[in-house]
């Protein structure tokens, strides 16, 4: 059973997410989150001493819960499916991360680079050749930023370019 206090928390980060994905970093005041999640501003301080400490609590468990999920692919192609799925359900978060948030502060930049490096260890497990893991990993960003972020394309568009990619293209899975 989950304590009033881990729901609050929980309505906070919820809220967060919404709020900063919609506004973006800069425009995202501690009022809009409060706002939305029902709480008064008072409730925020007792969980986060400010709104980069919550920014970096929504990156952190969104990346552990990314991370979570990417560990259950069986290879390369399902596990860069997962990948592109997560990012495209958190688009405009990602958009927030990688465009705004990464220039904000040094720590959300090496926040950004273990996130990164992260994903690399993943994506090393299947696929051990740096030449190859560098050009899938840099197909994937380009599938970010370019089809999901700035073009706006569709989950099925984008999965269909992937699975393009892999049908073209062979990869050393291990």
């Amino acid at each position: 059973m989950t304590s009033q206090s881990e729901n609050t928390k929980e309505k906070l980060l919820t809220s967060a997410i919404k709020i900063f994905a919609k506004k973006g970093y800069w425009k995202t005041r501690v009022d809009d989150i409060v706002n939305d999640a029902g709480v008064a501003k008072g409730t925020f301080y007792l969980y986060f001493s400010s709104k980069d400490e919550c920014f970096k609590e929504v990156l952190l468990t969104l990346h552990k819960n990314t991370l979570e999920v990417m560990k259950n692919a069986k290879d390369i192609k399902e596990l860069s499916f997962i990948f592109i799925k997560r990012v495209f359900q958190y688009k405009e978060l990602s958009k927030v991360f990688l465009f705004e948030a990464i220039g904000s502060s040094e720590e959300f930049r090496n926040l950004f680079f273990e996130f990164k490096s992260n994903f690399k260890k993943i994506f090393k497990k299947f696929l051990h050749d740096e030449l190859s893991l560098s050009i899938i990993i840099g197909f994937l960003r380009e599938i970010v930023e370019q089809d999901i972020i700035f073009e706006g394309k569709s989950l099925e568009e984008t999965i269909k370019k992937v699975r393009c990619f892999f049908n073209n293209f062979c990869f050393n899975n291990k």
